[in-house]
């Protein structure tokens, strides 16, 4: 029981930390042990305004402790269209579902729908813990490997040296 709950706290205080006092975060997959934390440390950083997206118990969400400002039942609303997102954006987007929302913020702006999220250029974030495709079978120790340590520091080194 104790390591379930540090497996779930190093995440979410590791996200928790990447808040700044007043920023506005969407958080992808609320309904689990990682977003039910990270609610209280991003609250506890600052955050002013917290929504969860998740299908879990979206009422267990808005109680103390958890207390969550806002959630999204992603099955019967779409976070990536909602108006009032869209007129007000995230600062940050956390992604703990994987369930490829960036993919979808970039699908609506290549169709001129506005995103929920701030551009980088305004200090928008969009945060995951999880590779583009969360279901993957590794088969041997370099296929985690390739999937856990070269592709996750190859990102970074491309995107900071090469372009």
């Amino acid at each position: 029981m104790e390591a379930a709950a540090l497996a779930g706290a190093c995440p979410a205080t590791l996200l928790g930390e990447r808040i700044q006092p007043g920023e506005r975060v969407l958080i992808l997959g609320a309904g689990g042990g990682v977003g039910s934390l990270i609610c209280q440390v991003m609250r506890h950083q600052g955050a002013s305004y917290i929504v969860g997206v998740s299908q879990q118990s979206p009422d267990r969400l808005l109680k103390a402790p958890i207390s969550y400002d806002k959630v999204v039942d992603y099955a019967k609303e779409d976070p990536f269209a909602l108006e009032e997102f869209q007129d007000k954006p995230f600062d940050v987007v956390v992604d703990l579902a994987g369930v490829g929302g960036w993919l979808s913020i970039v699908k609506n702006s290549q169709k001129g729908i506005k995103s929920i999220v701030k551009p980088t250029s305004m200090g928008g974030r969009y945060l995951t813990l999880t590779p583009d495709k969360a279901i993957f079978v590794p088969h041997s120790v370099p296929s985690a490997l390739k999937l856990f340590l070269f592709i996750p520091l190859w990102r970074p080194l491309k995107s900071r040296l090469w372009c």
